[in-house]
């Protein structure tokens, strides 16, 4: 005989056990949304810091240290003139390098005749000063870089000094202070040893006019 409380026990306990089955179900897939949700989320704030960070350098100061060959025509165009090896400090960034510290190693030496030179021994000196770590340049902006000369280029490449490489370590903020930024240049003469410097263009016309109008004038 059929028993209906026994039967409607049964799909009591069937319907209860389906609730449990479906409560289980949307917590699983609750939780994986959930999970789905923070990684998105993780990604999203790692994408904007990294679009943050790419800003902030496309903003920022960046100081380089190189080497700068300089010829100095002579008046008369038929010499070949002089030529000087100077050290260059530049803001190839957008915002201005405040604070900047340089250090070289070793300290600039003079190269051939140079020693002899007063004016060259007063300019490495000077250099060899602000570049010692603790002499702090307040600004280098992008228009202006500095230069200090080093030696006179017929002496900087005898095989004795070629072969000498200075590094130069550079600390500078960003113009709020809050950033600190740190870069090193090797300076090495070998690279340029058979390059050649050409005379600035308006140089060389200043020099050709002054030589032509001596000669106008001896005539």
């Amino acid at each position: 005989m059929f028993d209906l409380d026994i039967a409607s026990a049964a799909v009591s306990a069937v319907a209860a056990m389906a609730g449990v089955v479906v409560a289980i179900v949307a917590v699983v897939v609750a939780n994986k949304q959930l999970r789905q949700l923070s990684i998105s989320n993780q990604q999203l704030a790692l994408s904007n810091d990294e679009i943050t960070a790419s800003n902030r350098n496309l903003v920022r100061p960046v100081i380089v240290v190189d080497y700068l060959l300089t010829s100095h025509p002579s008046k008369n165009p038929q010499f070949g003139g002089t030529s000087s090896v100077s050290v260059i400090v530049k803001n190839v960034g957008v915002r201005p390098a405040c604070k900047v510290l340089l250090q070289v190693s070793p300290p600039f030496e003079p190269v051939g005749d140079d020693a002899n030179d007063p004016n060259v021994m007063r300019a490495l000196d000077f250099v060899n000063g602000v570049m010692n770590g603790h002499h702090e340049i307040a600004m280098i902006d992008s228009a202006r870089p500095a230069v200090y000369h080093l030696a006179n280029g017929s002496d900087a490449f005898e095989d004795d000094a070629v072969g000498k490489q200075y590094t130069v370590n550079v600390s500078y903020t960003d113009i709020s202070g809050s950033t600190r930024f740190h870069e090193s240049f090797v300076l090495d003469l070998r690279a340029w040893q058979l390059a050649w410097s050409r005379a600035e263009p308006l140089d060389r016309l200043s020099k050709d006019i002054q030589f032509l109008t001596d000669t106008l004038k001896n005539k």
